[in-house]
C-alpha cells in the first residue's frame, strides 16, 4: 500500500485480520475501505466489493440489491446475476435467489464463489443432490476462496 492506493487492499486486510480473529483491526480496515470508496472519481468500480461486503457483514442488504442491479445493467454477466441472488438470499426472498441462480448463474459460470453462492441457495431450497454435485468443484477451489470459505463449503 506504500507504492500503490487501491481500496480494496483494505478488504484484503480486513480478510487477514477476521481469519487471525482480530475483530478490532479488521473493523478498522473496513472503515477506512468505506471512506476510500466514497471518493466519486471511483463511479462504479467498486460496486461488486460493496456487495459482497454488505452481504457478508449482513447489512445495508437493500443497498446490495440496488447496487447488484446497476451492475447487471453495466454489466449483465454471471458475476453480476450471483451478486443479485446472493443479495436477495441474504435478504430473506430465496425464490428470486434460486430463480436467478439457475437462469443465470449455474451452468454460465465456473468461479468458484459464484458456485459457493449458488451451492448456499440451493442448500436452503432443499436441492441437497444439487450442492453435492457443485461441492467437488468448490473443494478443489479451496486455495481460491480463501481459508475462511474453504471452512464454509466444508460445511455444505
Amino acid at each position: 500500500m506504500k507504492d500503490y492506493h487501491a481500496p480494496d487492499y483494505y478488504l484484503l486486510k480486513s480478510q487477514i485480520y477476521e481469519f487471525k480473529g482480530d475483530m478490532a483491526a479488521k473493523n478498522e480496515q473496513l472503515k477506512l475501505y468505506i471512506n476510500a470508496v466514497k471518493n466519486r472519481d471511483y463511479g462504479d468500480m467498486y460496486n461488486q466489493y460493496n456487495v459482497q461486503l454488505y452481504t457478508h457483514e449482513n447489512q445495508n442488504l437493500e443497498a446490495a440489491i440496488a447496487i447488484s442491479k446497476i451492475e447487471i445493467e453495466n454489466r449483465p454477466t454471471a458475476h453480476s446475476y450471483d451478486l443479485l441472488a446472493w443479495s436477495y438470499f441474504k435478504n430473506g426472498a430465496l425464490q428470486e435467489a434460486l430463480s436467478l441462480t439457475r437462469n443465470h448463474v449455474l451452468g454460465y459460470t465456473s468461479e468458484p464463489v459464484a458456485l459457493y453462492h449458488s451451492a448456499e441457495i440451493l442448500k436452503a431450497a432443499g436441492e441437497l443432490e444439487e450442492v453435492k454435485a457443485l461441492k467437488p468443484d468448490l473443494m478443489a477451489s479451496a486455495y481460491e476462496l480463501g481459508p475462511i470459505m474453504a471452512e464454509k463449503v466444508s460445511q455444505l
